[in-house]
């Protein structure tokens, strides 16, 4: 988010140099609002249902009736072609101090190397211990 200020600092800075104080300003908005539309109207729709097909996307999911009427929903999908007996062990060792998150290595788990096999140690879910302090 700061990233984003910053960059838009910038651009009304840049307006207000190059074409004065009012026109430069306006001309920023201009450009922020038409950005801001363009996400709203593109990128965001095909963001809340990545993968999922039309018929998934408005399917009740588990935990539907938590949520309040009118409540944001993201529905988002990945077909493997595997049997679900095949994709449970990498899903069960998911996450931080266990296998990772199956993504960059530099970017999560504190670094370390996802797992590339199924490692019998975290096949067991249970709640993590709560540690006192």
């Amino acid at each position: 988010m700061a990233a984003v200020l910053l960059a838009f600092g910038g651009l009304v800075a840049l307006a207000v140099i190059v074409l004065g104080g009012v026109l430069g300003i306006l001309l920023a908005l201009m450009l922020v609002t038409a950005a801001v539309a363009a996400y709203l109207t593109w990128i965001r729709p095909w963001q809340v249902r990545w993968g999922a097909t039309e018929d998934e996307a408005r399917r009740p999911m588990p935990g539907d009736d938590i949520l309040g009427p009118g409540a944001g929903s993201t529905t988002r999908a990945v077909t493997i072609g595997a049997p679900a007996g095949q994709v449970w062990p990498w899903l069960a060792q998911l996450g931080y101090g266990k296998a990772g998150w199956y993504s960059h290595d530099w970017l999560d788990n504190d670094g370390q190397p996802c797992a590339g096999q199924i490692q019998p140690r975290w096949q067991q879910l249970r709640p993590p211990a709560i540690r006192s302090s």
